[in-house]
């Protein structure tokens, strides 16, 4: 029912992206391509609060109105575009109960990430709580079994993690691992949910039948989206801050003669102990900076700026 991740994400390992609009878009185009297939499948799960068959088709809209109104906002600062995200686009896109509440939790998230522009395993834990504590206000009367229990569930699961993960690829895999699970187990709510409004004898067909919660199924599917996104932006053209951390002595000639063909503005600061490495440089293919870093150690950090004009 509900497929794992694609293997073109594994072994990619990425510390930090830097907030930009380009980011943005590539979110929501990811969660737009991968819910628009799902859309009917979304539509069938909408037995909550309301069995109208919609859930689908309004995040879909939702989606490409929030794309539309990012589009729209040419040459905008970042610090503005995220304004204008939480004070008109995602106010004016949001189609029901799963598009409040959906666009609820990124209004909460961005408002954690707005001043220091960065997404690095703390941050996206902290902004996932911010967009828990922000999803949970658009209820009037919280429940479990809806999309409430994954948005809860991955902030706990990035909050528990962020510590130890250092890197973003990874602590989705953790998050969306839980994340699956909370979703799945939506249909055991739905005796709870449903009661009153449909017979016991239907919600066991229902729950035989393994029906989750609508909306907690389209935020399982942003997560992914989000997962994909991140780990795209290491094939496109960035600013790269890469640490490498050796075990023998690391020899400037060598990391120059390595990496400058793979960009420009390339800056080395080597520590005193001569066994770690800063490495700076402006590329075409962040993914090949990774590639030849790790045939001379281990990579400790390795951090994605934005290039583009945005202020």
């Amino acid at each position: 029912m509900m497929p794992r991740n694609d293997d073109k994400i594994q072994g990619i390992f990425i510390t930090e992206i830097e907030i930009s609009k380009s980011l943005l878009v590539k979110i929501f185009e990811r969660f737009l391509g991968r819910i628009s297939p799902r859309k009917e499948e979304v539509n069938d799960m909408n037995y909550f609060p309301v069995r109208d068959c919609d859930t689908g088709d309004n995040l879909v809209v939702t989606l490409k109105s929030i794309l539309r109104g990012i589009k729209q906002t040419h040459r905008c600062p970042k610090r503005e575009l995220i304004e204008s995200l939480q004070e008109e686009i995602l106010l004016e896109a949001a189609r029901g109960n799963a598009g409040m509440i959906f666009t609820g939790w990124f209004a909460g998230f961005l408002n954690y990430l707005a001043e220091e522009l960065v997404l690095n395993s703390m941050s996206l834990a902290h902004a996932m709580e911010r967009g828990r504590d922000w999803g949970y206000r658009v209820f009037a009367e919280p429940r479990e079994g809806t999309i409430l229990d994954p948005i809860a569930i991955s902030a706990q699961t990035a909050l528990a993690l962020c510590e130890n993960e250092s890197n973003l690829v990874s602590l989705f895999e953790g998050i969306i691992s839980q994340a699956r699970v909370a979703v799945e187990k939506t249909t055991d709510r739905l005796g709870d949910l449903l009661r009153g409004k449909n017979t016991p004898e239907e919600i066991h067909v229902l729950q035989a039948q393994k029906v989750v919660d609508a909306g907690a199924l389209g935020f399982l599917i942003f997560l992914e989206g989000f997962q994909e996104a991140i780990a795209e932006t290491i094939k496109e053209r960035a600013g790269v801050v890469v640490v490498i951390k050796g075990e023998e002595d690391l020899n400037e000639d060598a990391l120059r003669e390595a990496f400058s063909p793979l960009g420009d503005s390339l800056d080395i600061r080597i520590s005193p102990s001569r066994k770690r490495v800063a490495l700076h440089i402006h590329t075409d293919s962040p993914q090949k900076i990774a590639k030849v870093a790790r045939r001379f150690s281990k990579i400790g950090d390795f951090r994605i700026e934005d290039l583009t004009e945005e202020g």
